[in-house]
């Protein structure tokens, strides 16, 4: 996911670089909903057959930090979601259903082992 000027979006950086691309929408504040939105459209694609490897396609992948949005189950290590373009052990989900019960298994994961930690002034 790249972030540039709406004046080169007719023109961005990255033509012919890429397989695919779609504009998404506008920054938020903290890019919740964009991230959100990307993970939906890198499913769709790849479900409409458009040859892409992304780690949120993959089966072993749960949810890491902002920074490094990938926790890799397989080697154990935070990462971005375009690994997946050279990753070995990568194994796409079969189908969209697949995808979303992982997302739930990992949400409710994040639900029981997360820790709250407050920051006092």
């Amino acid at each position: 996911m790249l972030d540039f000027l709406p004046k080169d979006a007719l023109n961005p950086p990255f033509r012919g670089k890429v397989i695919y691309t779609e504009v998404i929408g506008f920054l938020d504040d903290y890019g919740f909903e964009r991230v959100d939105k990307y993970i939906k459209k890198v499913r769709e694609a790849h479900f409409k057959k458009i040859k892409i490897r992304n780690c949120y396609l993959c089966r072993y992948h749960a949810k890491g930090e902002y920074e490094d949005p990938i926790f890799c189950k397989t080697y154990r290590k935070q990462c971005d979601s375009n690994v997946a373009s050279e990753c070995d052990r990568y194994r796409a989900f079969g189908s969209m259903a697949e995808c979303e019960e992982a997302e739930r298994k990992n949400d409710e994961f994040d639900r029981k082992h997360s820790r709250i930690t407050f920051d006092s002034f």
